[in-house]
């Protein structure tokens, strides 16, 4: 009877270690969650909803693989300002308004200064995706191209 317990224990073990070192890149590769598609181009986003959300963004994070994103809502339209305040690695704002790019800031790096700069859209938006830096040119995403939201 023991003996059976500890197999059954250490086959527990051994799948907990073996579920815990589970490459995250194949993983991610099935995420179903929502989606956003810029022109031809469709990124799997992590939503910001919230001010506390709106607030953190995506610093902290190592890193943005070339399919994935920051989606932030907003309940108003407004000229929403952006810094990099946190952030570990450089990206592009594309800003959105009524499900349509208006306009987007390229290659932003990290600032780490006690005033970092903060980055404004063009006129109102109600909606923000941040992608990886170069993203905006190498996906030749352009002004007025149509959005869609698959939440």
């Amino acid at each position: 009877m023991i003996r059976r317990l500890i197999i059954f224990l250490a086959i527990v073990v051994a799948i907990g270690l073996i579920a815990r070192n589970v490459d995250r890149e194949s993983v991610e590769e099935v995420f179903t969650g929502p989606q956003v598609k810029v022109g031809d181009d469709t990124f799997q986003v992590d939503i910001a909803d919230s001010p506390e959300e709106h607030l953190q963004g995506l610093a902290g994070r190592p890193s943005l693989k070339n399919d994935q994103a920051m989606l932030f809502i907003f309940e108003r339209p407004d000229l929403y300002g952006f810094w990099m305040k946190g952030m570990l690695f450089s990206i592009d704002i594309i800003w959105i308004k009524d499900n349509q790019v208006i306009g987007f800031a390229e290659d932003l790096d990290p600032d780490s200064s006690p005033s970092p700069k903060l980055y404004y859209p063009p006129a109102l938006v109600d909606r923000v995706l941040e992608v990886r830096s170069g993203a905006v040119r190498e996906r030749q995403i352009q002004i007025g191209q149509v959005v869609e939201i698959r939440l």
